[in-house]
C-alpha cells in the first residue's frame, strides 16, 4: 500500500491503532492489519470515508456497537441495491 495512502487514512482517523517503532517506522501486526482489510472492502463498495471512520470506531468500541454496525451495513445495502436499480435503467447505448 502506498504511503499517501496510510497517510491519508491516518489523517482521517481511520487508523487508530497504528504504532510506530522508536525511529518511527510504521509497525503492522496483524491487529493493525484488520482494519486494512476492513478499510479496503467497505471503499469497494464507494461508502463514504465518514461512514468508514464511524464504522471503525464502532469496532473498536467492542461488541457493544455490533447492531449499529449491522444497521450501517443494511442500510448501505439498500443504497448499493438503489444505486445498481438506478444503473439498470440507463439506457444501453450501441
Amino acid at each position: 500500500m502506498p504511503e499517501s495512502t496510510l497517510r491519508y487514512y491516518k489523517t482521517h482517523g481511520l487508523l487508530p491503532l497504528l504504532e510506530r517503532d522508536e525511529a518511527e517506522r510504521r509497525l503492522f501486526s496483524e491487529k493493525q492489519m484488520a482494519p486494512f482489510r476492513t478499510i479496503i472492502c467497505l471503499k469497494n463498495t464507494h461508502i463514504s470515508i465518514t461512514r468508514i471512520k464511524q464504522y471503525i470506531d464502532w469496532i473498536i468500541e467492542g461488541n457493544s456497537t455490533i447492531q449499529l454496525r449491522l444497521a450501517m451495513m443494511e442500510n448501505h445495502k439498500q443504497d448499493v441495491i438503489a444505486e445498481i436499480s438506478l444503473m439498470k435503467e440507463v439506457p444501453k447505448r450501441n
